[in-house]
């Protein structure tokens, strides 16, 4: 190979390893009823152990599919973290939703280890594709193998009867669900626990990646005109 098929060869495979160079890009929160922040109605911080964990009772309006899942917990020891997604329990009609439950079935479910956490923030499921069906009411939350963790949630004065976040396609009650032993029908109570639902996270190429490979291609573009002209 001549010094001229090498650096067209060598041009070339930087070209493909920087189309292949990519990031996580979190496009969309479709759905995130912690708008007031920690002056919200009611607003309390609450440290449970892994025996019984708090989940939050949506209504979904519209089919609406989701790719990543965050809750808001501060995460007292090193534990592996399991992300479900239920049936709800919770009857009747609430919100846009009325709704006879068909059984606390376990609808979907991601476990992901997690080291201890300094403070209060959100903590992200890995990439999921899930689609939340219309007109159906979902109990959304965590369990987790050991310690404890502290969550945060609003109350808003009412029991399993009133929204506390409209959001798009996408309603919160103030009805959280209690899960345990892998079901989130362990007992429904008052309050609506933080939660981010996310659409469109996908793979894109990085910015800096884009511009690298629009160089490499202009360079090895004006070589093969260059080699052109001289021949």
């Amino acid at each position: 190979m001549n010094s001229a098929a090498r650096i067209q060869a060598k041009t070339l495979a930087l070209a493909v390893s920087l189309a292949c160079a990519s990031t996580l890009a979190q496009a969309a929160i479709i759905f995130d009823n912690f708008g007031a922040g920690t002056g919200g109605p009611g607003y309390v911080e609450e440290t449970r152990g892994a025996s019984v964990t708090f989940g939050t009772v949506i209504n979904s309006l519209a089919s609406t599919s989701i790719h990543q899942i965050a809750v808001r917990y501060q995460l007292i020891n090193d534990m592996n973290v399991t992300f479900g997604i239920w049936d709800s329990q919770l009857s009747g009609t609430i919100g846009s939703v009325d709704w006879a439950p068909v059984g606390n079935n376990l609808l979907f479910s991601q476990t992901k280890f997690f080291s201890a956490t300094s403070s209060l923030d959100y903590i992200y499921s890995d990439l999921l594709s899930f689609t939340f069906e219309a007109n159906h009411r979902y109990d959304i939350g965590i369990s987790f193998d050991t310690g404890s963790a502290t969550g945060s949630w609003y109350y808003g004065g009412t029991c399993g009867t009133n929204v506390a976040t409209a959001q798009g396609n996408f309603e919160s009650i103030y009805g959280n669900a209690n899960i345990s032993g892998g079901r989130s029908d362990t007992g429904y109570a008052c309050v609506d626990p933080h939660l981010l639902l996310i659409t469109d996270a996908v793979e894109v190429p990085e910015p800096a990646s884009v511009a690298l490979l629009g160089l490499g291609l202009f360079g090895l573009l004006g070589f093969s005109r260059r080699k052109q002209n001289v021949a």
